[in-house]
């Protein structure tokens, strides 16, 4: 079923067998992780509060040698019109144990998806369900690192702070013409770019893109997308 969540017990005890031990060390893992969140900026502010997006719990992840694999996704509409996909991720140790395994979907028919590409779509499903499945055995080392225990994009309805004012951090006009170039080169349309823009940073516009940490989550950003349509290709 959607959304449903599988753990195992031995999943939990990778940090330690000794409960003061592993408190030790998973206060020195937060301690490690939050200046990484801080410095990269992946979190979004929602209603005044911290929700650290996938890349900060796939970090964590990596921290504790852990890894989510998606094992399989396919197309769940409901209604003519729609357009909606399932995934479900499995959390793996390096030598492939599978200790807990995620459900999550995305659907046109949400708030803020309508008219969005197909492919858009079917991403999100696989971001939704990786945050989750990271999400149930590591949410009390994010919560110890200061964070929300909710990963963002599990967030949909939340109030977002206000977005920044333009001043002399943002790109130039010669560096927003190297994003518009590189938002085609990637055959990320308009509408798609304003939406990650919105949810990523609460901007509505290219124009407000920062220096530094939020224009390089944007490039890389474009860099997955061009990654994923060109394995699309292939697998058509």
């Amino acid at each position: 079923m959607a959304g449903e969540i599988e753990v195992r017990q031995e999943g939990l005890a990778l940090l330690s067998d000794n409960p003061e031990e592993l408190v030790k060390r998973a206060t020195r893992i937060a301690n490690a992780l939050g200046p990484i969140i801080e410095q990269k900026k992946l979190y979004s502010m929602i209603s005044g509060k911290k929700y650290v997006r996938v890349e900060g719990w796939t970090t964590l992840g990596a921290m504790l040698g852990l890894f989510p694999f998606v094992t399989e996704v396919k197309r769940v509409s409901e209604s003519d019109g729609e357009i909606a996909f399932n995934a479900r991720v499995e959390l793996r140790t390096m030598d492939g144990r599978a200790i807990s395994a995620a459900e999550a979907m995305c659907s046109n028919a949400e708030k803020g998806w309508k008219g969005r590409d197909k492919f858009a779509i079917e991403s999100q499903s696989q971001t939704r369900a990786t945050g989750k499945v990271l999400r149930l055995p590591l949410a009390w080392i994010m919560t110890l690192a200061g964070y929300e225990a909710t990963p963002a994009e599990e967030m949909t309805n939340g109030e977002t702070s206000p977005p920044p004012e333009k001043d002399d951090k943002t790109i130039t006009d010669k560096q927003l013409k190297f994003v518009i170039a590189k938002q085609h080169e990637a055959e990320v349309g308009d509408d798609v770019f304003k939406h990650f823009l919105k949810t990523e940073f609460n901007i509505t516009s290219r124009k407000l893109i920062t220096k530094g940490s939020m224009m390089d989550a944007v490039l890389a950003w474009f860099e997955e997308q061009k990654q994923y349509g060109i394995q699309k290709d292939k697998e058509e």
